[in-house]
């Protein structure tokens, strides 16, 4: 089973810590994937609904100072409750976005071994280079998060072969994502640069890669000689 892309949603805030997303139509066993921006640092939570783990949470040590985070949640039915994102810094500027996909393994989500992501902090470029990732698994998908300040973006541009997600531009709370569903044979996956449009002054940027295992059907249990036969002795009798 390949690894597909079921739906996303994304929103942002001039203040108040904290923003709503509405999780598109889904299903049992498909992934959700949340990525969050806030200005200065911060800490990330999400309430509203049960299940979402943080993976992981940056505060950038240079430049024009923000926090990111990753978080997921494999859904267990498809009447998820829609997840609230919480920053605790309420006069900050803040976005959110959340991304399904279909197809991932529901025990082994991660394409690569821990560490199960990597990721750059990047200043003063508008495009700013993604990071590589060793995925594991053949038909990995590879997912790109970019987090920026400023308002320098004027539109999203996804890297080489990937496609745009979610866009959403903003003064201080740029929340971009892009996706490839199928990276071909396990190994190295460099993503390109970011192809935005756009005229660079003071933009800093944190961006994220993941990888996502598809899942892979088992295959049948082999019977030995002895159970074949018994099982022919039953369809005779």
């Amino acid at each position: 089973m390949s690894v597909g892309f079921v739906g996303s949603d994304s929103v942002g805030a001039d203040s108040g810590g904290s923003v709503g997303l509405v999780l598109p139509p889904h299903s049992a066993d498909h992934l959700g994937l949340i990525f969050t921006f806030g200005d200065e640092t911060g800490s990330w939570s999400i309430s509203g609904a049960t299940g979402w783990t943080k993976l992981v949470e940056y505060t950038t040590s240079s430049g024009a100072t923000h926090t990111t985070a990753l978080f997921y949640k494999k859904f267990t039915s498809g009447s998820e409750s829609d997840p609230t994102a919480n920053y605790d810094q309420s006069t900050q500027q803040i976005s959110a976005s959340v991304h399904v996909f279909s197809g991932v393994d529901p025990t082994d989500p991660w394409g690569s071994s821990s560490p199960f992501y990597s990721r750059a902090e990047v200043q003063n470029d508008v495009n700013p280079p993604n990071q590589s990732i060793l995925t594991d698994q053949d038909n990995s998908a590879i997912v790109v998060f970019h987090g920026a300040t400023h308002n320098e973006i004027s539109s999203a541009g996804a890297p080489s072969g990937y496609t745009l997600g979610e866009a959403l531009l903003g003064v201080y709370r740029n929340n971009i994502t892009a996706y490839l569903l199928d990276s071909g044979t396990a190994g190295s996956k460099q993503p390109g640069d970011w192809t935005h449009s756009g005229a660079f002054v003071y933009q800093d940027n944190t961006v994220w890669t993941i990888a996502l295992n598809p899942y892979v059907e088992p295959p049948p249990e082999s019977l030995d000689f002895g159970a074949k036969i018994e099982i022919q002795r039953n369809r005779i009798a």
